[in-house]
């Protein structure tokens, strides 16, 4: 697109740097992912991973936005983000992915959703174009509710130390 702000990098991120099994999915681009032990496909690749942590130390100034859409390593990338998170505060734009948090990360979506809320003062659910906090437990049945019985399985949360 040109941007002139942007600089790709030819590796995955994760919890810790290194290499990690990787399955491409030759019949739908939206399912490639970084394989858990929970054998959800066998490896087609592997790939150089690192951590958000060690990416962004050569950088000037502070992350302000963090954006993760990953099939299910979003806690593990979470994970190699956190000294960045604790230090400039950055609100993260996430996919909640009920699907591939169980499938792929092997992580109950429920304690996902409860460690972002621990995480950051603010987590914004969406529905069409507008946002809503997840304030309480209950706050998170219903959303989780919601994802199952109208979303299909996932969506994008907002999480942030400031509210909108």
């Amino acid at each position: 697109n040109h941007a002139d702000i942007v600089t790709p990098f030819a590796l995955g991120l994760a919890d810790t740097p290194g290499e990690l099994p990787f399955y491409v999915d030759e019949n739908r681009s939206a399912c490639h992912a970084l394989l858990s032990p929970s054998g959800w496909h066998r490896p087609n690749a592997t790939v150089p991973v690192s951590t958000i942590d060690i990416m962004v130390l050569p950088m000037e100034g502070t992350v302000t936005l963090i954006k993760i859409d990953a099939e299910g390593s979003e806690p593990a990338i979470l994970d190699g983000a956190a000294n960045t998170i604790m230090r400039d505060r950055p609100s993260v734009f996430i996919e909640f992915n009920i699907f591939t948090l169980m499938t792929v990360a092997d992580v109950n979506p429920r304690a996902f959703l409860a460690r972002l809320k621990s995480q950051f003062t603010y987590v914004y659910r969406f529905s069409g174009t507008d946002h809503y906090p997840i304030k309480d437990a209950a706050g998170a049945v219903n959303f989780l509710h919601d994802i199952v019985t109208r979303q299909g399985s996932n969506t994008d949360l907002f999480c942030t130390f400031d509210p909108l």
